[in-house]
């Protein structure tokens, strides 16, 4: 096995990409469990989310570090939310995450937007929406009622599939 060192700087914005185990679609079916879950570290933990999005088998995440270590909010969080998963559907074990994630230190302010709208596409690229502002499970509205995003933007048209995204 490998051992992956992730890199961390305080304050360090970084996209995630955090996938259930077999990619069972159990996100959005709970979706209030797992935002409690992540909530709730977010007491314990000073970190901020930038935007997200959640979708069936797996969860998109730019957050902004804020000084704190990412692995033990990441480890945390999925703890929480697996066993408040278990207690509701009375499951003794079996994992419900895959072991690692990934993780993508966003180096500018291009990245940054790349992968804000690679965030906001998303449930668009899975065939899950026709348009960001379809899909309730993400940060899109935020984005649009802050003035960031204009309500249409990501709808299929040939224009918007010429676009490039951060992954």
């Amino acid at each position: 096995m490998t051992n992956i060192r992730r890199y961390f700087t305080p304050n360090q914005l970084s996209f995630q990409t955090h996938v259930t185990h077999g990619r069972a679609s159990i996100l959005v079916n709970h979706f209030e469990l797992l935002w409690k879950s992540i909530t709730s570290v977010q007491a314990d933990y000073p970190f901020k989310i930038i935007a997200w999005v959640v979708l069936p088998d797996h969860i998109h995440l730019l957050v902004d570090s804020n000084g704190t270590v990412m692995p033990s909010v990441v480890r945390q969080f999925k703890s929480r939310f697996s066993a408040a998963h278990r207690s509701l559907h009375r499951l003794t074990d079996g994992p419900l995450w895959q072991h690692r994630y990934w993780d993508h230190v966003i180096r500018d302010e291009e990245d940054l937007r790349r992968h804000i709208e690679y965030i906001h596409h998303n449930p668009v690229k899975h065939g899950l929406a026709r348009g960001a502002k379809e899909y309730p499970h993400s940060s899109f509205g935020k984005f649009v009622s802050q003035g960031l995003y204009d309500e249409t933007w990501g709808a299929l048209d040939d224009e918007f599939k010429q676009m490039e995204f951060g992954e």
